[in-house]
């Protein structure tokens, strides 16, 4: 084997091991807040439910439905959480340039 060999496995190693690294070590890119389809840059009150929206973050501060559920979500600040209010027919979810994956689907 020649230097130039071992240069050449060593940079096939290094960018094999660059696409295996966890998604989460990589940074998630942009949020955009969307309250029933469509997005939302301020605090709103929908269907009786108050959404709070907090620069790249949001939840559902309260609402008169009877379980809570749905406030006791707390604050989404990642991709692909979501908050959903079934009585009011309230969803709120964070998209971003990649979303997380948990246990069960990933």
């Amino acid at each position: 084997m020649k230097r130039g060999d071992i240069a050449v496995i060593l940079c096939l190693l290094i960018l094999a091991g660059g696409l295996l690294l966890p998604p989460r070590l990589l940074p998630p890119g942009p949020l955009t807040v969307y309250v029933n389809g469509e997005i939302a840059m301020k605090s709103m009150h929908v269907n009786g439910a108050e959404v709070e929206i907090d620069g790249g973050r949001a939840r559902i501060a309260s609402s008169p439905c009877p379980d809570q559920l749905c406030v006791h979500a707390g604050w989404l600040d990642k991709p692909g959480q979501s908050a959903v209010c079934l009585p009011r027919r309230v969803i709120v979810e964070l998209r971003g340039a990649r979303n997380e994956v948990d246990g069960v689907a990933g």
